[in-house]
């Protein structure tokens, strides 16, 4: 089963001071195109996607990356920067891994965005810290930005499984 759901707010502009800086990022140009090796088939999430290792080593927490689909979410249409964020936020918990991946299987079955204004595209930038518990549970988080500053938070339940071994 798939669900999903939204509150759109309404947009009304205010003269508010400025969010809190966050830690600065090289812009995405300045870092080194990642490949992701761990994908034996073709093909595969790479191909879909551009990703610059800012912080950090997949495999890891915490991590922090600047990604854009490189692919349209549809053919033919251009991929507005909402559109964007929601595709990528998915990979937030293969990204930042709190467990060996080659031991334990990790999955996501849910992602939740908040975000505190609009994302302005391409480049989407996640800073992602994980966790996980001896009770097989485990938790994803990251606050997302964009090359103008703080867009919001993602937030994934991961279950957590010894690979192999069923239940």
């Amino acid at each position: 089963m798939v669900e999903a759901r939204a509150l759109r707010l309404r947009v009304r502009p205010l003269e508010l001071p400025a969010a809190p800086a966050l830690e600065v990022w090289p812009a995405p140009e300045e870092v080194e195109p990642y490949r992701m090796s761990f994908f034996p088939w073709s093909p595969a999430y790479p191909e879909g996607v551009e990703v610059r290792l800012v912080h950090g080593a997949w495999g890891s927490t915490p991590i922090g990356f600047w990604t854009r689909p490189s692919v349209p979410l549809v053919e033919g249409e251009t991929t507005s920067p909402l559109e964007a964020l929601a595709l990528l936020a998915d990979a937030q918990s293969g990204m930042g891994v709190p467990v060996d991946p080659e031991r334990w299987s990790f999955v996501n079955p849910n992602v939740d965005l908040h975000f505190a204004r609009p994302p302005r595209g391409p480049w989407i930038g996640f800073d992602i810290r994980s966790q996980a518990d001896p009770s097989g549970m485990g938790l994803s988080h990251s606050r997302i930005r964009d090359l103008h500053g703080a867009v919001g938070l993602s937030v994934q339940c991961m279950v957590i499984a010894e690979r192999g071994v069923t239940s």
